[in-house]
């Protein structure tokens, strides 16, 4: 009963890491048994059956209350957790008893491979008990919670936007048009602009034939904030912006956005509604975000400087 709760309590996959941890440890030699596979469940299943037979012949010939007690203590000891506080002296005990178990089963392997041979049954693989996305979501929420938890809380997330990046649609992530800074085109470059544009927030700006108060401006190209830096004053927005424009549906998806990215090779979209009505924008990093998290700005911009870059 000892040994059979304790190779249970844990994954092999966790047992294999403590026992790598500590190659002397009670893990260790627990871990040893998992090796034997199904060897494992027919030398327990000896066991057991020995020790009902045993108990039986004890009860005839000494008492049966004495065996029955020894039986109720020793269900008492299975039914501990061996992975939990309780279960210290369970744990323990089944490392000890783990010695005695492996060099029998030195000794008896190869008559169980035998058995398995002839058997000719497959191994059953332990089930998932995951059928849909949202079972691997309900998990990985819950891995988030449980005690001995050993995954960051950014990997987790990751995971849980990975796996619904699918399903969120860009109008749930766009900025919207009340908050979409617009350039006209033939707005100079100057102080004045930069500034501006500094201020909005914003990295890529819609550039506009005509004001850009109008209901419904006219989209002729895409202004990026460092396409300016370095432009001598006196000249228009018109002369600095990019060409063309690229398009997405609100109701499209992230996946759809990120395919528009790539083969647009455009780091901005504006967003359109089913009446071709300008909704809002959509840069690559709003999608990428929704991945990865706020990418964390490190001040770093020497990008095109190898020895820069060898020294981080």
């Amino acid at each position: 009963m000892v040994l059979a709760g304790a190779v249970k309590a844990l994954p092999p996959a966790e047992l294999r890491r403590q026992a790598r941890a500590d190659k002397k440890s009670k893990s260790a030699s627990i871990y040893k048994l998992v090796g034997y596979g199904r060897s494992l469940d027919i030398f327990l299943g000896l066991l057991v059956i020995a020790s009902f037979i045993g108990s039986v012949l004890a009860a005839y010939a000494i008492s049966w209350w004495l065996v029955a007690l020894v039986f109720v203590l020793s269900l008492l000891v299975w039914l501990k957790d061996p992975n939990g506080k309780s279960g210290k002296v369970h744990w323990s005990l089944a490392g000890y008893l783990a010695y005695p178990a492996d060099w029998l089963l030195v000794i008896m392997d190869p008559l169980f491979r035998r058995l398995r041979m002839v058997s000719r049954s497959k191994p059953k693989r332990p089930h998932t008990r995951a059928y849909e996305k949202e079972d691997l979501l309900a998990l990985i929420k819950r891995q988030g919670t449980q005690v001995d938890n050993r995954i960051s809380h950014s990997d987790l997330q990751t995971a849980l936007a990975a796996l619904s990046f699918a399903d969120k649609t860009v109008a749930s992530v766009m900025r919207p048009r009340r908050k979409v800074k617009l350039v006209e085109a033939s707005e100079p470059v100057g102080p004045h602009l930069m500034d501006e544009l500094h201020d909005s927030g914003q990295t890529g700006f819609p550039v506009v034939k005509g004001s850009a108060k109008a209901s419904s401006p006219e989209i002729i190209g895409i202004l990026y904030l460092q396409d300016i830096i370095g432009v001598t004053e006196g000249g228009k927005v018109s002369g600095v912006m990019k060409k063309p424009v690229s398009y997405i549906n609100e109701r499209q998806s992230l996946s759809d956005a990120l395919l528009a990215f790539s083969k647009t090779r455009s780091h901005l979209l504006v967003v359109v509604n089913n009446f071709e009505e300008i909704v809002g924008t959509l840069t690559f990093e709003d999608v990428i975000s929704q991945l990865v998290g706020e990418l964390p700005d490190e001040g770093f911009e020497n990008y095109d400087n190898p020895h820069a870059v060898a020294g981080r």
